[in-house]
């Protein structure tokens, strides 16, 4: 059998093109007979060259951003910090605790404007290709 070379036509992974079918597209699922045949043989699919932007990679930039700035056991200890402020009652509330208090806001808001954000950048059609870009974020 002669060699057969496979690429994936982008980077969700869905079709893919063979070198032994030129100008196919082969959709990747296991009922399709070209792709099962490939899979039997054990041959490797090639990624993409073509990179792709979706609506996960920009939930997933967000999230990244978020983490960067306010660590997940942050966000926990600021959760409870904000649970045992609410319990004790504004008005008992030491300055300290206000200070506090007042710290835990500015970090939600920053953690709301980067979700925001993200929801905006979703809606774009379409979608930037770098989203690393700082300026998209602001």
């Amino acid at each position: 059998m002669p060699s057969i070379l496979a690429k994936y036509t982008d980077a969700t992974e869905t079709a893919l093109t063979r070198s032994d079918m030129p100008g196919a597209i082969i959709p990747a699922v296991p009922e399709n007979r070209h792709f099962a045949e490939l899979r039997a043989l054990g041959l490797e699919i090639a990624p993409s060259d073509v990179a792709q932007t979706d609506r996960a990679s920009v939930k997933a930039e967000a999230r990244n951003r978020i983490l960067a700035r306010y660590p997940e056991w942050k966000q926990r200890n600021m959760a409870l910090l904000a649970a045992t402020l609410t319990a004790k009652g504004e008005m008992n509330w030491s300055s300290d605790e206000q200070t506090q208090w007042e710290s835990i806001a500015v970090a939600w808001d920053a953690i709301n404007a980067i979700r925001s954000r993200s929801n905006e950048i979703e809606a774009l059609d379409p979608l930037p290709s770098d989203l690393s870009n700082d300026e998209l974020w602001s």
